[in-house]
């Protein structure tokens, strides 16, 4: 339970296990900067790249409540590309590109509670 780790250290300002992760994994900060440098053409890459970690500890949360997840299947795929592929373009074409993370996310968490919910 990553995620719920996270928001408790914040509540708390446990400002030293917030650092104890950043200095603990000193990779993933740097991937997850970089991630963030560049999805967002060199703006705001830290809060781009904390965007980022926030959906891979979510992620690993929800796979851990549901105990499978059956996103990673071929029907799961075949429904959250072929929901995100329109979103995206759409979102392109409409001038909506500053909200690409937050449609990215909530495609992923919409298409998980599709899957789950039909059984596939």
């Amino acid at each position: 339970m990553a995620f719920i780790e996270i928001i408790n250290a914040i509540l708390t300002l446990d400002i030293g296990y917030l650092i104890a992760i950043v200095l603990g994994n000193p990779f993933w900060f740097f991937a997850f900067f970089a991630a963030g440098f560049f999805f967002s053409g060199g703006k705001r890459p830290i809060v781009q790249g904390l965007v980022f970690y926030l959906l891979v500890v979510t992620a690993a949360d929800v796979f851990t409540l549901l105990t499978y997840v059956p996103i990673y299947t071929g029907v799961g795929l075949f429904f959250l590309y072929t929901f995100r592929v329109p979103l995206l373009l759409y979102m392109e074409k409409s001038g909506l590109d500053k909200y690409y993370p937050l449609a990215w996310v909530l495609s992923f968490y919409f298409i998980v509670a599709v899957v789950s919910l039909l059984g596939l």
